[in-house]
């Protein structure tokens, strides 16, 4: 019995092809890479600094209208960096969520239908991007429609 699975895997080699592909116009230039202690050290505090100004542009917006607020976090969210400011975020959401005119005891106000369409459109197209037990935009999906 051995001989026989023996020979049935000598039988079935798997002959794969080989890619010939031209050789790169870069040649080898890219597959090693170091970067200088001091520039990398430059480069951070660059980073550390476009944080702190980001996050002092999230602090300024608490009195500009809603829809600006919005865009801006959008925009931090689309640029990938939204994570280095999670507290900032939830925080202006928190307080548009309690504090603003569009909420009435945690619901929609009617009014926000006739006052802002273009925002009731933003707000309807948010809601398709909901996840399982996320109550706010399934009722968002509600009173958009």
């Amino acid at each position: 019995m051995a001989a026989f699975v023996n020979h049935i895997e000598e039988e079935e080699e798997i002959v794969r092809p080989v890619a010939n592909f031209s050789p790169s116009i870069w040649g080898d230039r890219f597959l090693s890479f170091s970067i200088d202690n001091h520039v990398s050290q430059k480069y951070a505090q660059e980073i550390e600094e476009l944080k702190e100004e980001t996050r002092s542009m999230l602090l300024a917006i608490t009195g500009r209208k809603l829809v600006e607020k919005l865009n801006f976090i959008d925009v931090i969210e689309h640029l990938g960096i939204a994570y280095h400011f999670e507290k900032e975020i939830d925080d202006i959401l928190n307080r548009i969520y309690n504090e603003d005119s569009k909420f009435e005891g945690g619901k929609f106000k009617e009014s926000f239908a006739s006052d802002d369409v273009l925002g009731l459109f933003s707000l309807y197209e948010a809601s398709h991007v909901r996840t399982h037990g996320e109550d706010i935009l399934e009722n968002a999906l509600d009173f958009s429609m």
